[in-house]
């Protein structure tokens, strides 16, 4: 088989790229739109820092705590948009990741069909050849036979 150029993973590689530069420039616009601020970065920067104060507090066996402090609201912007351009990297990663698997299966799916159609191929054509081998062994037979058998007198 020959070693094609592997656009595919160039493509992927170009996509992870693009997307850092993405996250970055939705990061910047996250800090800057108070839309993006007040209903996605607040939001998910709350939530993150929840869910990581209660697991830091059950790692250190110590009980559920019972009010959590709130972050800062710069500090919870920063951290939004943080998780948000990672939200968005990692979301490609898995997109492309999806993509390389899906395309593989398909090729090996491809490959194993066209050696199921050799194989079967060969299977045929040497079934074909016992039966012309069986052919030629009832012609030898009957020569044989002609060949044995009394000259018929005229």
């Amino acid at each position: 088989m020959v070693a094609a150029f592997p656009i595919v993973k160039l493509g992927a590689l170009a996509a992870r790229q693009l997307s850092k530069r993405l996250a970055k420039r939705i990061q910047n616009q996250a800090k800057t739109s108070p839309a993006l601020r007040t209903y996605l970065c607040l939001p998910i920067a709350n939530l993150y820092h929840r869910l990581e104060v209660t697991f830091n507090m059950r790692a250190l066996n110590l009980k559920k705590p019972q009010k959590i402090p709130k972050m800062s609201e710069t500090a919870a912007i920063e951290l939004g948009a943080e998780l948000l351009g990672e939200f968005i990297i990692f979301g490609v990663a898995a997109t492309t990741v999806t993509f390389e698997y899906k395309r593989q299966s398909r090729a090996k799916q491809q490959e194993a069909e066209e050696t199921d159609t050799r194989w079967s191929n060969l299977v045929f054509r040497l079934m074909e050849l016992e039966l012309h081998i069986d052919k030629m062994n009832a012609q030898l037979r009957a020569l044989e036979r002609s060949l044995q058998a009394p000259p018929v007198k005229r």
